[in-house]
Parts: C-alpha cells; sequence; structure tokens
C-alpha cells in the first residue's frame, strides 16, 4: 500500500514539475505510476491533495537547506537577508513551489494548505530559530523587552501572510515578505 502512495507522489512530483499543476491530471498521473485511475482515490482524495503534499515536503526540503547553509551567528539583519534571498531563489528554481505564486493554483490550493495547517509543517523552523532568537538577545543584538516567544510569532505572521495574496495582490509577493521581514528586524534590533 505505501509502495503505490509513494509511486503516486514520484509520478505526481514530476509531472508537476514538467507540466504544472493546470498541466497534470489524475490520469497522466497514475498513468505514469503503473495502476488504474480509479486506485489514486484510495489515496488521495483529489489531485489537489496529492500536490499539496508534494509541495509541502518540497517546502520543508527548501526550509531545512537554508537552515543547514545560513550562518545564525552572523548578525540578525544578515541572517534574514540571507534567509529570504535563499528562500527566495529556492522558490525560483523549484517548478512546484514556484505554482504557489500561479494565481490559478493557489486559489484551489490555499483553502486546503489552511484547511490542512501547512505551517504547522515546518515547525521544525520555529524549534531551531527560537534558541538562535534567545541568544541574539543575550548577546544584545535583538530586543529583550519582547519575549522570544513573541518574537516567533510575529515571524509566524510574517510567514501567514502569504496565505492572503489575493487580498494583498499577487504581484506584490515575494517582495512584501522582504520587506516587512526587513522592516521587523530593524525594528526588533533597535534598543528602546
Amino acid at each position: 500500500m505505501t509502495d503505490k502512495r509513494a509511486e503516486l507522489l514520484k509520478s505526481g512530483k514530476e509531472l508537476f514539475s514538467k507540466n504544472g499543476f493546470k498541466g497534470t491530471n489524475v490520469a497522466k498521473i497514475t498513468k505514469g505510476a503503473g495502476m488504474a485511475t480509479g486506485t489514486f482515490y484510495n489515496y488521495y482524495d483529489s489531485k489537489d491533495k496529492l500536490f499539496l503534499d508534494i509541495f509541502l515536503e518540497e517546502n520543508i526540503k527548501l526550509k531545512k537547506s537554508i537552515l543547514e547553509t545560513v550562518d545564525l551567528d552572523k548578525e540578525p539583519m544578515v541572517v534574514l537577508e540571507e534567509m529570504i534571498t535563499k528562500n527566495i531563489n529556492g522558490i525560483k528554481s523549484n517548478s512546484i513551489l514556484r505554482e504557489w505564486y500561479n494565481k490559478d493554483v493557489y486559489n484551489r490550493i490555499e483553502k486546503l494548505y489552511r484547511q490542512e495547517k501547512g505551517t504547522a509543517h515546518i515547525d521544525f523552523v520555529f524549534d531551531c530559530f527560537i534558541d538562535v532568537i534567545k541568544q541574539w538577545q543575550d548577546d544584545g543584538k535583538m530586543r529583550k523587552d519582547i519575549d522570544a516567544q513573541m518574537i516567533m510569532a510575529i515571524f509566524s505572521a510574517i510567514i501567514n501572510i502569504d496565505t492572503h495574496k489575493e487580498e494583498i495582490g499577487i504581484q506584490y509577493f515575494p517582495q512584501l515578505q522582504e520587506y516587512i521581514g526587513t522592516f521587523v528586524m530593524k525594528g526588533l534590533m533597535d534598543t528602546y
């Protein structure tokens, strides 16, 4: 049973990467996985759900690679800029992650992403980064009058802005997050 799910994931990833979300259908996915179309629904409720699983997997890989390659001992603003740049470049270079900024796709996927609590899939970033925040506070690089948990909540809010692209305007993403992140970091590094 797990092998069939893995084959669907593999086939879906290949097809979504090559043809995009709209250019891929369940029949193509199951054909690529070597199974009947009806078998798909034993594992996934919809093409959207399969895509979301693949998207989340790709997003986790990107975030982990960023955390592994960024020197968290650098100045906070440098770390933020490097993380944002690597995230934007990672999204641009990954056809599946790029679909998140395709208006036709995100309208379908975003609701499912919220229902599935998509941001919870990157909790490891929170677990790793809160210690960095506390260290920056101890080193006097970041304000101590704001609790580290609150600072992480602020960062989470910036990430969650992403799920409101339509209301804000998709043309502003992901640059909007970069600007907000920079403004927030400057405020957090300012001593009062």
